[in-house]
Order: structure tokens, then C-alpha cells, then sequence
């Protein structure tokens, strides 16, 4: 039989019964589908430029290093972040993170010095939420952090909080930088930000707001 694409899926770290974990995201390698029931999992199995898609909610342990330059399609399901430091999805030096989604997206934790998502690498949003609850003392957390020099983030759509101020800001884009050397770049293409005022800046602050 010609002109027609076999797919099968295989339960690559399947569940042994209705019992256990369920599968949350999937990779396609070849027309065949890999099932992996944490993300963790999925993103150790994922090539370089490979897509992987959730299949449902996820939430972390603990923070997860994007070290390979992959695709995220959240659809309409959301990545919640450990209550630790640094929280969600943290993007590697010299690695790229696309992701895509609706409805859903990230949700950093809270109680820490969370962060949805911690970028050293290339970080591009298309679409979702994204947002981060507030530390131990109840003061502001950044949502999207870019915390290396060179690196870069791109937003092309989205909605994006911060649950709490620090100091009368709210951290919904926050650039880390050091005087003197090369700054990182967020460019925004679209997007709603929560409480954001791109005119209140400071030097070295150029992406919070009150």
C-alpha cells in the first residue's frame, strides 16, 4: 500500500494499569507516537528540534533545565512549577525554547524566589498565560526572567502576571543586567501584561513595573 503514513502510538513510559501516573506528553519520531508520563522524561528522550506536546496538565518537582533546543505545544494545558527557587522552565546558555500555546501555559510556584521562566538560553511565547505567585513573604516574584547577558526572549502573544509587588513593582518581564556589558534583549510583538507600565523603568530594571 502506497500514499498513506502508518502511526503507532507506544507507550514509552507507559502506565502499567489505570492505577498509575497517567501520560502527559508526547513526542512523533517517524510517523510514531511516544508517550512519557512526566515531562521530565519526554524532554530526556526528545531530540534536538523535536516537538514535544503535552497532553496534560503537568506540574514539577522541581525546576526543569530546557538543555536541548525544542518546541513546547501546550495547547490548552498548563505547567505548574515546584515552590522552590527558580520554580518552573529554566532555558539553558546557547539553547532555544519555543513555545506554543492557548489556553494553556505557566504557572510558576510560590513561597520561594519563584520565576515561570528563567531564560540564559533564546526564549520565544507564542500565546498563553503566564504567571508566578508570590515568596515567602507574600512580596513579588518575576514571571518571565531573562538571566543571562546575550540572551534574548521574544513575545509574539500571551498574557503574563505577576501575583505581587516588590517595592510598588510587579515583575511581569524582569532583565537582570550588568553595567558595562552586553544587555539581554526582550522584544515584544504582542501580548497583554498584567500591571505592566513600560514608562516607570530604572537603569538595570528596564522590564518591571508598578
Amino acid at each position: 500500500v502506497t500514499g498513506y503514513t502508518l502511526t503507532v502510538d507506544i507507550m514509552e513510559d507507559a502506565p502499567a494499569s489505570e492505577n498509575e501516573e497517567v501520560v502527559v506528553a508526547a513526542i512523533e519520531k517517524g510517523g510514531i507516537i511516544y508517550r512519557y508520563t512526566t515531562l521530565e522524561k519526554a524532554l530526556a528522550a526528545a531530540d534536538e528540534n523535536a516537538t514535544i506536546t503535552l497532553v496534560d496538565d503537568v506540574t514539577l518537582t522541581a525546576t526543569l533545565n530546557v538543555n536541548k533546543n525544542v518546541t513546547l505545544d501546550l495547547g490548552d494545558y498548563t505547567i505548574y512549577g515546584a515552590n522552590v527557587k527558580f520554580g518552573a522552565l529554566q532555558v539553558a546558555e546557547n539553547k532555544k525554547l519555543i513555545i506554543n500555546a492557548k489556553d494553556g501555559g505557566v504557572k510558576g510556584g510560590s513561597g520561594a524566589d519563584c520565576i515561570a521562566i528563567s531564560v540564559l538560553g533564546s526564549l520565544d511565547i507564542n500565546g498563553g498565560n503566564y504567571s508566578v505567585g508570590p515568596d515567602k513573604n507574600g512580596l513579588g516574584n518575576s514571571c518571565i526572567e531573562v538571566r543571562k547577558n546575550a540572551a534574548e526572549v521574544n513575545i509574539y502573544g500571551g498574557t503574563f502576571s505577576s501575583e505581587a509587588a516588590y517595592m510598588g513593582f510587579y515583575y511581569v518581564l524582569n532583565i537582570q543586567q550588568t553595567a558595562g556589558v552586553l544587555t539581554p534583549i526582550v522584544k515584544v510583538y504582542g501580548g497583554t501584561f498584567i500591571k505592566y507600565r513600560s514608562e516607570e523603568r530604572r537603569v538595570g530594571e528596564e522590564c518591571r513595573s508598578r
